[in-house]
C-alpha cells in the first residue's frame, strides 16, 4: 500500500511539474511572438481540474515563483495563480466544466481574478498613471470613470481573451484525459497506514465527522500555501515599493 502511493505521488508531482512547464513554456511563446496574452495559467487548470485543489495550488505556486527568478513583479501574483486553482477545482468537482455556462462562468471568474484583482497589484505598488494612448485612458477621458475605476475595467476587458484562450486549452485538455488516469494527477494521504482499504475508506469518508480527514489535510494545505503566496506578495509589494521611493 506504502509503495502504491509513493509511486502514485510521484506521478502527480511529475504531471505537476509538467503544468509548471506548460504554464512557463506557453508564457516565454506568448511573450516572444508579442502576443497580448499571458497563458501562464494553462497548466494551472488543467492540474486543478484533473487533480483537485492540492497540485492546481501546488502549480500555480510554483509557476510564478520560478517565473519570479527573472521577472520580479512575477512573485507578487502568486497569490492570484493560487485563487485560480482553487476556482478550477471548484468547477471541476461540481462538473461545471462540461456544460456551457459552467465553462463561461469559469471564464468570467478567472477574468475577474487576473484582471479585476490582478490589475490592483500594480496601482498600489505604483499608482500607475494612465498612458495618453492606452485603453484605460480612453475609459478615464470619457469623465465616467475614475482613474481607479478606469484602470480596473481596461484590465478585465483585455485580460478576457486570455483567460477565454485558457480555459478552451484547458478544458479540451480535461476532456481528452481518459477518467481512469485522471487519478494520476492526484496526491495520496500520507502519515496514515490503516490496516484494510475498508479502514481506510471509512477514515477518509467516516460520515461521524464533520470533516472527514482527507478534507481536513486538504484544507491545511491550502490555507498554509495561500498565506506563504499572500505573505510572499505583502512583502515583495512593500519593497518594491521601498526601492522605488528610494
Amino acid at each position: 500500500m506504502n509503495l502504491i502511493k509513493r509511486r502514485s505521488n510521484i506521478s502527480a508531482l511529475l504531471l505537476c511539474a509538467a503544468g509548471v512547464a506548460l504554464n512557463i513554456g506557453l508564457s516565454a511563446l506568448s511573450s516572444a511572438l508579442s502576443l497580448p496574452l499571458y497563458l501562464d495559467t494553462v497548466g494551472t487548470v488543467i492540474i486543478a481540474a484533473a487533480g483537485g485543489v492540492l497540485p492546481g495550488v501546488f502549480v500555480g505556486f510554483a509557476t510564478n515563483t520560478i517565473k519570479s527568478l527573472m521577472d520580479d513583479s512575477a512573485m507578487y501574483y502568486r497569490v492570484l495563480n493560487v485563487l485560480i486553482a482553487l476556482t478550477a477545482a471548484l468547477f471541476s468537482k461540481r462538473g461545471w466544466h462540461k456544460k456551457i455556462r459552467g465553462a463561461a462562468a469559469m471564464v468570467i471568474v478567472f477574468t475577474l481574478i487576473g484582471g479585476g484583482l490582478g490589475s490592483l497589484i500594480p496601482w498600489f505598488i505604483e499608482g500607475l498613471k494612465p498612458d495618453t494612448e492606452s485603453f484605460t485612458f480612453m475609459l478615464y477621458n470619457t469623465g465616467y470613470f475614475s482613474p481607479l475605476a478606469a484602470h480596473v475595467i481596461s484590465a478585465v476587458i483585455t485580460d478576457f481573451p486570455d483567460k477565454l484562450i485558457t480555459c478552451i486549452i484547458a478544458l479540451f485538455a480535461v476532456r481528452i484525459i481518459p477518467n481512469e488516469y485522471k487519478d494520476l494527477f492526484r496526491f495520496k494521504m500520507w502519515m496514515q497506514d490503516p490496516d484494510t482499504a475498508v479502514s481506510e475508506d471509512s477514515v477518509l469518508r467516516s460520515e461521524n465527522r464533520i470533516l472527514s480527514l482527507r478534507v481536513k489535510v486538504l484544507i491545511l494545505f491550502v490555507f498554509s500555501l495561500s498565506t506563504v503566496a499572500l505573505i510572499c506578495s505583502v512583502i515583495g509589494a512593500n519593497v518594491h515599493r521601498k526601492t522605488i521611493i528610494n
